[in-house]
């Protein structure tokens, strides 16, 4: 059976996302708008499927060609990038984020087959750009990988990728709300009653307002600010972008209001997708109550447990258990004190 590529701008949007959701490896981010909606405008889209003779879609990959813009970059890492630069590479970092998805239904044979068409492709991109491609993740929360059915082999070797791995904390949302707030550490669970106990906030969520888009992008450009992570800031198109998810089902954005000033004091952005949900963005004042963002976020858990009816599962974030102190380490902790497990992040790397 031939197959051939074709770039997604050539692809109908309805008929990318039905082969998104229609096969197991398939998450949020590999829908069309997560394709090409990025936050950078330095970025060239070079997300691509394959599609055999019937014009069938059987896989598809997210890639993206991002520009290097060296005034914004820190002063080793600009020598790095120059360095690279002198022995003939290009003012490009190609990166897929969160990889591929594969039909479920493709045989092994037929695997083989794209498998050397997909590399031949990526080599292609390669030489053109003259950069290498960053390793990429499968998403932990497709149903191919979900805790009850994630594979003990990196599926990614059978497409000729070098297999990697890293962890995520994931809450299942099987347990009642007496039974999540138990599993928090002993800090979590007590900062938890001690705002709930004072009756100050109501948890608003948002139907996608202009003034909530507002109030989002202060709170979201505080934190990161705060926080000296300048380059997480999203520009306002990307939060425009986020709230437009919302009458598509994809997020759910909620705020934590202060009962007396009617002041948002901090938000959190979650993505739905199927039976499972993501802790994407979360933000505050600078000026909140110690605990707040941690009793949103686990009123939050408690409402998108009861919305997806007591089953499927809430990823938390990223686990960086390794590190022994700074901000990742921090983060971690943050995200483990919400009583959830480590479950593994299928990682692939192009080995040429």
């Amino acid at each position: 059976m031939p197959y051939r590529i074709k770039h997604h701008s050539a692809i109908d949007q309805k008929r990318w996302d039905e082969f998104v959701r229609q096969n197991s490896m398939g998450w949020a981010w590999h829908l069309y708008d997560f394709i090409v909606c990025w936050r950078n405008d330095n970025v060239i889209h070079e997300s691509f499927a394959v599609v055999d003779e019937h014009d069938a879609i059987c896989f598809i990959m997210q890639l993206r060609a991002h520009q290097i813009l060296l005034h914004s970059m820190k002063e080793k890492v600009k020598r790095f990038i120059k360095a690279i630069l002198k022995r003939g590479g290009g003012h490009y970092q190609l990166a897929s984020e969160w990889g591929y998805v594969l039909a479920d239904s493709v045989s092994p044979k037929q695997q083989k087959k794209i498998r050397q068409l997909v590399q031949e492709h990526l080599k292609s991109c390669v030489e053109r750009y003259r950069c290498h491609i960053s390793t990429f993740n499968l998403p932990p929360m497709a149903e191919a990988f979900q805790p009850n059915k994630c594979p003990l082999v990196n599926p990614v070797i059978h497409m000729g990728f070098g297999p990697g791995v890293r962890y995520t904390w994931v809450i299942d949302l099987c347990n009642d709300r007496d039974a999540l707030l138990k599993k928090c550490s002993p800090t979590a669970r007590s900062g938890i009653v001690r705002v709930a106990k004072q009756q100050k906030y109501a948890i608003i969520e948002s139907k996608g307002e202009e003034a909530d888009v507002q109030s989002y992008m202060s709170l979201h450009q505080q934190t990161y600010s705060r926080t000296n992570y300048h380059k997480a800031i999203t520009p306002e198109r990307m939060g425009r972008w986020i709230f437009s998810l919302i009458k598509e089902g994809l997020t759910r954005i909620f705020f934590l209001q202060d009962h007396e000033t009617k002041k948002n004091v901090a938000a959190v952005v979650i993505l739905m997708y199927k039976n499972t949900a993501y802790y994407w963005w979360g933000c505050s004042d600078d000026e909140k109550d110690r605990d707040v963002n941690r009793y949103l976020l686990f009123e939050v858990i408690c409402k998108i447990r009861e919305a997806l009816g007591g089953k499927g599962y809430f990823d938390v974030g990223s686990a960086w258990t390794h590190y022994a102190g700074g901000k990742y380490k921090g983060l971690s902790d943050y995200k483990k004190s919400f009583g959830g497990f480590l479950h593994t992040i299928y990682k692939g790397e192009v080995l040429w």
